[in-house]
């Protein structure tokens, strides 16, 4: 069973996750998009359990049952990082590979490049990009005039902590009809739009100011990388997948026939064939 846990992270923030320890030595670290939680990889998380594998999973700050801050600079990505050091240092778990989708692909790639002392021994990126997928002014490729909008509450509206403590974290692992009601619900009932927003803000910033600093932390990887993408993925595109393999030659590619930005949802049997399959030969072997 799942154990549910919470930190206080270097700065004050409240950092919810799961972590089961388990049989084999080495343990699991899901990483999950803007938007998501932790429940984006339930069925990655049951399954690799099953297996014997130790699997932690947190909710980034701004998502889920952790903390949602109010101020922009606490969302700048390396606190995201610093984040799931504190978590990966407080549960001393020494071997270990990233599992991450969409966002947290970046975060992997930073994480990996800055805390050489509890580095991954692999890193899966699944819909990853070291580039800041859309313009400006199209954040998650919406109407212009509605992202001002959301800007606008983004910056002007303070998330009251007390309107958090009583909402269950939102289950992504749903049924498609399900999970859009409690994506409709999580937008309009506890408003982490905010969150969002300001951690795009951070990242296009983040990128805009250290356009290589992603991209040469691949190039440095000296683990084994498997990257994932999905053929009909509008949020990023499998080119994307193709340049990390540019960026880091020894990089596995897989493109997914059919598959959208919503794979670890919506198949989760091909994602979890394809980790175990990359994990037992590149990892567990060696």
């Amino acid at each position: 069973m799942r154990q549910k846990k919470h930190i206080i992270s270097f700065d004050g923030t409240r950092i919810n996750y799961h972590y089961t320890s388990g049989k084999i030595k080495h343990n699991l670290v899901f990483l999950h998009g803007v938007g998501g939680n932790l429940t984006v990889w339930k069925k990655e998380m049951d399954y690799f359990k099953n297996k014997g594998y130790g699997v932690l999973a947190l909710d980034f700050r701004g998502h889920g049952n952790s903390e949602i801050p109010n101020e922009s600079q606490k969302y700048k990505l390396v606190n995201f990082c610093r984040d799931i050091f504190e978590v990966i240092k407080k549960e001393k778990i020494k071997k270990f590979s990233f599992i991450s989708h969409s966002f947290g692909t970046g975060i992997a790639a930073i994480y990996a490049s800055k805390y050489k002392s509890r580095a991954p021994e692999s890193i899966i990126f699944i819909d990853g990009s070291t580039r800041y997928p859309y313009a400006h002014d199209r954040i998650m490729n919406l109407n212009p005039y509605f992202v001002k909008a959301l800007r606008y509450v983004a910056y002007h509206h303070d998330n009251n902590p007390q309107e958090f403590e009583n909402v269950k974290e939102f289950d992504f692992s749903k049924g498609k009809m399900e999970r859009l009601m409690d994506i409709v619900l999580t937008i309009f009932r506890i408003s982490p739009v905010s969150a969002i927003v300001k951690i795009l803000d951070n990242t296009e910033v983040f990128i805009q100011n250290k356009e290589s600093f992603i991209d040469n932390a691949v190039r440095n990887f000296s683990v084994p990388v498997l990257a994932i993408g999905s053929e009909k993925d509008k949020v990023t595109l499998p080119k994307e997948t193709f340049r990390i393999k540019k960026l880091y030659p020894k990089t596995k590619v897989k493109i997914l026939p059919g598959a959208t930005h919503e794979v670890i949802i919506d198949n989760p049997q091909i994602i979890n064939s394809l980790i175990d399959h990359f994990l037992t030969k590149e990892v567990l072997n060696k």
